[in-house]
């Protein structure tokens, strides 16, 4: 069983996908949990996510290994669960999820997550939303604002509980 899911910050991607991983394993399969994320490869390189990002703008070979990275993870795995923004794009996988929140809701949760102001939150939220969409679009020529293509289920995660959505999964 392979699992992909796939959201913008603050989307609740990565809060299933553990959820997902310890429900599962508590029912005795054996399973990986893939979920890298820039903000660990930041914290690893001694600088801010944003710079992180700023710096990805201009060199491609951050996205590249990232991505390759968690391919080469997820096809050597006989069952995972991979949660990144490419995650629906980049893997075969037997359910692909997409996982959505307006604006102000992923900024209320990142303000919370990361203990920033509202304010900074949403504009980290705009800016960083804003950079992937227009990288991933001129480095793979995925448009990840096209999610409904490429998912088996779209979950507005506002409305739903972590539960509730892993729920629907099963």
């Amino acid at each position: 069983m392979k699992i992909a899911i796939s959201g913008f910050s603050g989307s609740g991607k990565t809060t299933l996908a553990k959820k997902l991983f310890h429900y599962l394993r508590e029912k005795g399969i054996d399973i990986e949990l893939i979920n890298p994320s820039f903000k660990d490869i930041a914290k690893r390189m001694g600088t801010t996510l944003m710079e992180l990002q700023k710096r990805a703008e201009k060199d491609e070979s951050i996205d590249i290994e990232f991505d390759n990275e968690i391919k080469e993870r997820f096809s050597k795995a006989n069952n995972s669960i991979v949660a990144s923004w490419l995650a629906i794009w980049l893997v075969e996988a037997d359910l692909k999820v997409f996982l959505f929140s307006p604006l102000e809701e992923r900024a209320k949760r990142i303000s919370k997550r990361d203990s920033m102001s509202y304010e900074e939150a949403l504009n980290h939220v705009i800016t960083r939303d804003k950079q992937n969409v227009e990288r991933y679009k001129r480095l793979y020529n995925i448009d990840i604002t096209k999610f409904n293509e490429e998912a088996h289920i779209v979950m507005n995660s506002s409305f739903l509980s972590v539960e509730e959505e892993l729920n629907i999964i099963l």
